[in-house]
């Protein structure tokens, strides 16, 4: 798998915001480990964009353009600067946590993993085994203190909303 970079020139076929260098140094500042085979941290990228790409309705303004691969470069101004044409260094340091992240868990799971053990249609009954996993979804709160300045709300809680 290749990483394609995306740096705001709406590049084609972009996966990436950040390459593999700048997520090992990013992690090893911060004194995380992160995987020294690319092709395991080329999936961790990805799987970083997904999520990314999962929380796109959060973010202020809108893509540049409707055919670009990623959620960035987007039109918006961020601290008083215009930045419809770059990728915002925010955004970078999120990607590159999210990476790591995801090599700890998942960070779109899918469902509960227990099994069904026995169904029923009257009175409405499901049985679930009491082996298997019954994990919950994590939030990567570290990457979205990142992303804080880049979502519509700036609450840096993008899953909830509150109004009275």
């Amino acid at each position: 798998m290749n990483i394609i970079i995306e740096d705001g020139s709406l590049v084609a076929n972009a996966n990436s915001y950040v390459t593999v260098a700048e997520a090992t140094e990013y992690c090893a500042d911060r004194g995380l480990a992160f995987p020294t085979v690319d092709a395991e941290a080329k999936v961790l990228l990805v799987k970083a964009m997904d999520f990314l790409s999962s929380i796109e309705d959060r973010f202020q303004g809108s893509r540049n353009n409707l055919e670009q691969e990623l959620s960035f470069p987007r039109g918006f101004y961020l601290f008083g600067n215009d930045i419809s044409d770059t990728i915002p260094k925010q955004l970078k340091n999120a990607q590159c946590q999210l990476a790591f992240d995801a090599s700890q868990f998942e960070l779109l799971e899918s469902q509960e993993t227990r099994k069904v053990i026995e169904e029923g249609v009257g009175a409405l009954k499901v049985k679930y085994s009491d082996t298997g996993s019954a994990s919950t979804q994590r939030t990567p709160t570290a990457a979205l203190r990142h992303l804080q300045p880049l979502f519509n709300n700036h609450t840096g809680t993008p899953f909830f909303s509150t109004s009275r």
